[in-house]
């Protein structure tokens, strides 16, 4: 946290913003002149009013930080438009005996550390600041804590955040797209809509549950039992927050290394505004265009009470793998009667559509209410990406059968309430979530020892999720948040699989051909928690933060099966109590720096198990997995933990012209789930059973840094270091590095913003680099990583158009970023293309 002083006008240049044209002023006082101002921001309204007037306009970030305005059009005077501009927001604008717009908030008062959010100057200060003429890092704020906003800066704990102005700059659109460079992440491609997240490198397998969280603003998606994720595509997006370590206390169960929440953009109680925009591009290689279409509408329905977002997207995406032979494959061929499948260039096409809808009733000044209803659909033909890592390029191996396919549908829905107390801020939040999801593999590419098998999955899951929070607005130098909250999930599946060749030559014990396998099962649980955090002021320069949560989960995963590959049927009951805990000590020398120390824990629920045949699993019946000291039927897997250390600062120097971000942590795992498997060729066919008792560590360092090197120079440096090992052998050889996750990871921004033809214009370039990593415990697999990506963006703003053009993967690197031996995915090829957006 940070202290505010009052006292000191040097220091007050990290909090004020200039926006300059012309210091003479090019209109006289009391002229009037047009002004076409269509922003709900104040402080983008107050840009724009420089830009139009010709005239300097300075107002501390801190101030204007999520005020609202009507906007402008029409004919005023300068002091007629700021008059409008501010009206309603407790902001007023003088001019100085320099010509200079004053704009401050009257009358001034030094909010305590805990509540420094915002931040009042005097008249005096900001004058004095006025010497400074390159521009400032605007403030950030982030909901992360679930205290209302805050300024990044002034929060004890490592967060990332891409504010709307980096989504767009840097075309960013789906979570492959941004989160594998930003410090201390990593994210595992399978395919549209199916990634696997991966935080400060807590990964063991690909079939675990997921160790991170993903929200769109309170709703948490994808499937709390399963580590693929979901990729809500982000389209009208305020911002994302990337929480690093373990965020239990305040997000629960998943968030075991962390969170990601994307912040759609809110109605406006104001205006009408809106925008469209349209995209055309060409990956190389490939034999088609990709297509995209974006909208977003705003609408108030009742003047300053009630208002209506609208925003639907659709994109298609143009296949760039082409089927081939090896000889692997045609040895399969050979042995059981099936052809090889060399029929399809360019395969991998895939299609998103989606839309969201958000309504916010704003009743009085005390009561908030906002109602978002969404969906997005993905269809995907052949696995986007997929290819056969053993060969050079983007192809794919497989004999002739059934092609892969992914159907994928999710809906969302959410009422959160908020209802100011006047000492605390109340808010509820209901949602509900469901997904359907039907996907065919070819499994002919996915084994080492191709077999003419095809598989199909349909998953449909129900997710509903209640919290009710309570947030304190105090004026001294206690705060607190806690909350209650309960959640209830519902998961079904039907998996089958079947031969696809001659059935003279199936093998006897894969049983008859059109059921080798069939898995019905389905994962119940309900969870409750109470949670809380207490926030205390030990002196000026001094904060303690102590919280827990307490959660008791019930959960019940039942699976019958058939076939010649058929498990053992099993009903497992599990569920258990625990309490995690943190505590944070933060130290503020001084306005524009922060030092804080952290201990957090974080948890993951446990779980049922598939129990393996004891036909082939447990021959001698001694009831356990043969060659093994292991029961066949060990039981429920318990839930696991992190103990996370860190040490992290906040550093604005120059003026605030640079902000320097580090952390360095220790997380130790514990209770992992292990997975003995049996040594028996016929049982050693990817069957297993698994047991509570692993150890892992994670440790590393992360750096960010922003700086704007000049008026019009922006550049951007992050990186981290993450060091991963199993602390014994039970998993893997202790020692070994845990999966997916890179030891380095970097990424150089530059951006350069200009005036062509009075026109404002942009020009940016990101070059990211991700290390190499493992792709499986047992070393069988080569890494994958290792690889440079640069990007280049430019774009003008033709008064309501801007047109962007771009370039992704510039240098056309290929390495392969997901290897399951026979398939995977390598980085996307070579993207060009171009964005038209209207907006009003």
């Amino acid at each position: 946290m940070k202290t505010r002083s009052s006292g000191n006008p040097m220091k007050i240049a990290a909090l004020a913003l200039a926006v300059s044209a012309a210091s003479s002023g090019a209109w006289a006082e009391g002229e009037r002149q047009y002004f076409d101002i269509q922003t709900d921001k104040v402080g983008e309204a107050l840009k724009a009013f420089a830009v139009q007037s010709d005239s300097e306009i300075l107002f501390a970030a801190a101030v204007v930080s999520n005020k609202k305005t009507a906007g402008l059009t029409g004919e005023y005077t300068e002091e007629e438009a700021l008059e409008k501009i501010l009206e309603g927001t407790g902001l007023e604008a003088n001019r100085t005996k320099e010509n200079v717009f004053l704009v401050q908030a009257n009358p001034i008062k030094k909010k305590p550390l805990i509540n420094s959010n915002q931040t009042s100057t005097s008249p005096t200060e900001i004058k004095s600041s006025f010497v400074e003429k390159s521009k400032v890092l605007e403030e950030i704020t982030v909901t992360a804590s679930k205290r209302g906003a805050q300024d990044l800066q002034s929060l004890d704990s490592s967060i990332s955040v891409l504010t709307k102005e980096d989504i767009e700059n840097k075309s960013l659109v789906g979570m492959q797209d941004y989160l594998p460079t930003v410090p201390g992440v990593s994210l595992l491609d399978l395919g549209a809509g199916s990634n696997i997240l991966v935080i400060r490198g807590l990964a063991t397998s690909f079939a675990q549950q997921p160790t991170s969280s993903i929200y769109l603003g309170e709703i948490p998606l994808g499937n709390p039992t399963s580590q693929v994720g979901s990729d809500i595509k982000l389209v009208d997006i305020e911002r994302v927050e990337v929480l690093r370590g373990p965020q239990g206390t305040l997000y629960g169960s998943g968030a075991l290394s962390g969170a990601v929440r994307n912040i759609p953009v809110a109605p406006s109680l104001e205006k009408i505004e809106g925008n469209l925009k349209a995209g055309l591009s060409r990956t190389d290689g490939s034999g088609d265009s990709n297509y995209r279409t974006e909208a977003a509408f705003n609408l108030p329905l009742i003047e300053n009470e009630l208002a209506l977002r609208l925003v639907g997207y659709h994109f298609e995406n143009a296949g760039y793998v082409d089927m081939v032979t090896d000889q692997t494959v045609e040895d399969a061929s050979a042995r059981f009667g099936a052809p090889v499948d060399t029929r399809g260039k360019n395969l991998g096409d895939s299609t998103y559509t989606g839309g969201r809808a958000s309504l916010l009733w704003q009743p009085s000044d005390k009561l908030e209410m906002t109602f978002i209803a969404g969906t997005q659909k993905v269809d995907e033909d052949d696995r986007v990406g997929t290819i056969n890592p053993r060969l050079d390029g983007y192809v794919a191996t497989r004999l002739v059968g059934p092609s892969n396919f992914t159907e994928d549908k999710q809906s969302y829905i959410n009422l959160t309430v908020k209802y100011d107390l006047g000492w605390a801020s109340l808010t509820s939040s209901s949602s509900k979530s469901e997904e359907e999801a039907n996907r065919g593999h070819n499994r002919s590419r996915d084994l080492s020892t191709p077999w003419p098998l095809f598989g199909t999955i349909e998953d449909e899951s129900d997710w509903f999720v209640q919290e009710i929070r309570l947030a304190s607005q105090f004026s001294g130098d206690l705060q607190f948040v806690g909350g209650l909250f309960y959640e209830d999930f519902q998961y079904d599946r039907d998996a089958r699989l079947r031969w696809t060749s001659d059935p003279a030559l199936i093998p006897g014990f894969l049983g008859e051909p059109d059921n080798v396998q069939t898995v019905i099962g389905s994962r119940d649980f309900e969870q409750q928690a109470v949670f809380g955090e207490v926030y205390y002021n030990l002196s000026e320069q001094w904060q303690l933060t102590l919280g827990g949560r307490w959660f008791d989960y019930d959960r019940r995963d039942v699976e019958t099966s058939s076939g010649g590959l058929a498990s053992s049927p099993f009903d497992v009951d599990a569920g258990e109590q625990d309490t995690i805990y943190k505590a944070s000590l933060a130290f503020t020398p001084n306005e524009d720096s922060l030092i804080y120390a952290q201990y957090s824990e974080g948890f993951r629920l446990g779980k049922g198990q598939t129990i393996p045949s004891a036909n082939i699993c447990d021959v001698n019946g001694d009831g356990l997995l043969d060659n093994t000291d292991t029961p066949l039927d060990p039981g429920a897997i318990m839930a696991d933990n992190t103990k996370n250390f860190e040490l992290g600062t906040k550093l604005t120097l120059l003026d605030s012209r640079v902000n320097i971000n580090a952390t360095i942590y220790r997380i130790d795992w514990q209770d992992l789930p292990i997975r003995i498997r049996s040594t028996t060729e016929l049982c050693g066919r990817g069957t297993s059973v698994e047991v509570n008792g692993g150890e892992a560590r994670s440790q590393g360092l992360e750096f960010e840094t922003t700086y704007f090197a000049s008026q019009d120079l922006l550049l951007n440096l992050s990186a981290s270091y993450t060091d991963t090992e199993l602390l014994d052998d039970t998993i893997g050889a202790k020692g070994e590095r845990l999966l997916y996750t890179p030891r380095t990871n970097a990424n150089l921004g530059v951006q350069y913003n200009f005036e062509l033809s009075e026109y404002a214009s942009f020009l940016r370039t990101d070059l990211g680099y991700v290390g190499d990593y493992k792709t499986d415990l047992a070393g069988r697999r080569e890494n994958s990583g290792d690889y440079v990506k640069l990007a280049l963006r430019a774009g003008i703003s033709l008064k309501q158009f801007d047109i962007e053009v771009y370039g992704t993967n510039l240098t056309n690197e290929d390495e392969v970023v997901t290897n399951f031996d026979r398939w995977g995915f390598r980085v996307p090829p070579r993207i060009v293309g171009m964005d038209i957006r209207y907006h009003f």
